[in-house]
């Protein structure tokens, strides 16, 4: 997408608007949060774990890290920015994957977690990872202590930028128009209309099926989900 915006400028196309198409109940998306992905590499010290106190665990370290994660999750919902236009109507953070060890009786030297984080229009993933970096300096010199090649290592993996909408824009009255609707949602997941926005140009997410039932192991669409769309680009093509 980013290639495909780019050569648009460079061309020099006028875009009056663009239709992203995602599950949304065949309703208008106006708005949506932004999603980053950030890998967390730890370089500790193995050694057999009969001899911990000679290692520094990776792994433990890692989860250190994880819980501080957790806990900004935790204040977020708790005490951050909310949107009531929103399904989950607060900045999220979360782990999603993590690796590391070699051995039940060695202690770790690597660990590495990938963590997300989503957050709604105005904000900024950056102060999140900003606040694990400061974190993770007060754990170096401990780390560093028995093993001074010790290091944790933040690096960004995925970005795509929030979206909202601009509700005066031609192509969001047109998209409520044809689907009778005069109220737009906010949705918690990511496309990538965030970056058309981000380019100027005005965007508006709209397409059959449910969130609900997307990437898992059944995903499907309803048939009147289907006959909806279809009916939906009759008219678009008719229009």
């Amino acid at each position: 997408m980013r290639r495909l915006i780019d050569g648009l400028r460079q061309d020099g196309v006028v875009v009056s608007g663009c239709i992203i198409g995602e599950p949304t109940s065949m309703r208008p998306v106006i708005a949506h949060k932004g999603i980053a992905h950030y890998r967390c590499r730890l370089l500790g010290r193995a050694a057999h774990s009969s001899l911990t106190p000679l290692g520094v665990n990776a792994i433990e370290y890692a989860a250190k890290l994880i819980i501080h994660l957790r806990r900004l999750a935790e204040t977020e919902a708790a005490f951050g920015p909310h949107q009531p236009l929103y399904d989950v109507p607060f900045n999220t953070l979360q782990t999603g994957t993590i690796t590391g060890g070699a051995a039940p009786n060695i202690v770790p030297k690597d660990c590495e977690f990938v963590f997300e984080c989503r957050w709604l229009p105005g904000d900024r993933p950056e102060r999140f990872v900003e606040s694990l970096r400061d974190y993770a300096t007060t754990l170096l010199p401990e780390m560093r202590q028995t093993a001074p090649e010790a290091d944790i290592i933040i690096e960004p993996l995925v970005y795509c930028p929030a979206f909202e909408a601009d509700p005066a824009s031609e192509v969001m009255r047109y998209a409520e128009k044809l689907s009778d609707c005069c109220h737009g949602l906010g949705v918690a997941y990511t496309t990538e209309a965030g970056l058309f926005h981000e380019a100027g140009i005005p965007c508006v997410v709209l397409g059959p099926g449910s969130i609900e039932q997307a990437h898992r192991a059944d995903e499907y669409i309803e048939v009147s989900q289907l006959e909806a769309c279809q009916d939906w680009l009759a008219r678009l093509v008719g229009g």
